[in-house]
């Protein structure tokens, strides 16, 4: 019974798949998402993969497979950074070093718990742990990414970038909890792992299919209009003159309290 629902999964995931694949070329989002094109591709010849051919071969295909699909997955994460994140203006640099900041605090976050799996089962190590550190730091990287974007909500941004990057994480995060759940039960909770991963990608897949069409590129409201040229110097003297007398005062009560 629990190898028939997993299997019900697995052939539903290639359905949404497909139906993904064939939405984005239909919507004309191909060039913009083409990261998240090549990773469904290639999650989709994983799954007609574990389908078609015995155990032991598809293992071989699957690991075969890690670097690639890690490679494509941060590709597709750092595409849905910059669908997002081409809303606001002048933020090219500053958006190079947010994703870099985010990614090095999901890295660490990452190692954090590769230092803390102690006791875990190492019959399973390569194959999953592998998947868990990858999807810690792309899941990490895009929940930070949302954190900070979500403090401008004056800046209109378009309702297809949002669930798109909605999907990576859940695709993101239903991989981390199936293989953190593998890890903690110590492979005793095979069916519910692969529940986990299956249903949790085959939703993911389906919703973008589903939610992402071409009027959601369509901006929610006008965006603001841009500050003149002397306002936004009026404006930038401002901030400096109040900069200036925040460090004065600051100087002041280092100055009085050090003072004899």
């Amino acid at each position: 019974m629990q190898s028939a629902i997993i299997f019900v999964f697995i052939y539903a995931g290639i359905a949404t798949r497909c139906a993904t694949l064939v939405r984005c070329v239909h919507s004309g989002l191909l060039r913009s998402h083409a990261f998240f094109f090549a990773m469904a591709t290639l999650s989709l010849a994983r799954a007609i993969v574990s389908v078609t051919v015995n155990t032991r071969h598809y293992y071989a295909f699957y690991e075969a497979t890690q670097w690639p699909a890690a490679l494509l997955e941060a590709a597709a994460v750092l595409e849905g950074f910059w669908l997002i994140a081409a809303h606001f203006r002048k933020i090219r640099g500053f958006g190079w070093a947010l994703f870099t900041a985010s990614a090095a605090i999901a890295t660490l976050i990452a190692a954090s718990v590769a230092v803390l799996r102690s006791n875990w089962n190492e019959a399973v190590t390569g194959l999953f742990l592998f998947s868990l550190y990858t999807h810690i730091v792309l899941l990490g990287t895009a929940l930070l990414s949302v954190a900070f974007f979500r403090q401008f909500p004056e800046v209109p941004i378009r309702p297809n970038a949002i669930r798109h990057w909605q999907v990576l994480c859940l695709i993101s995060g239903s991989y981390v909890l199936a293989t953190f759940i593998m890890q903690m039960t110590r492979g005793k909770s095979a069916f519910i792992t692969n529940l986990l991963a299956t249903a949790g990608t085959t939703i993911a897949y389906g919703w973008w299919a589903l939610r992402i069409n071409r009027e959601g590129e369509e901006l929610p409201f006008p965006p603001p209009p841009e500050m003149p040229p002397d306002d936004f110097d009026a404006a930038e003297a401002e901030h400096k003159q109040a900069g200036a007398k925040l460090k004065k005062a600051g100087d002041d009560a280092i100055g009085r309290v050090l003072r004899p």
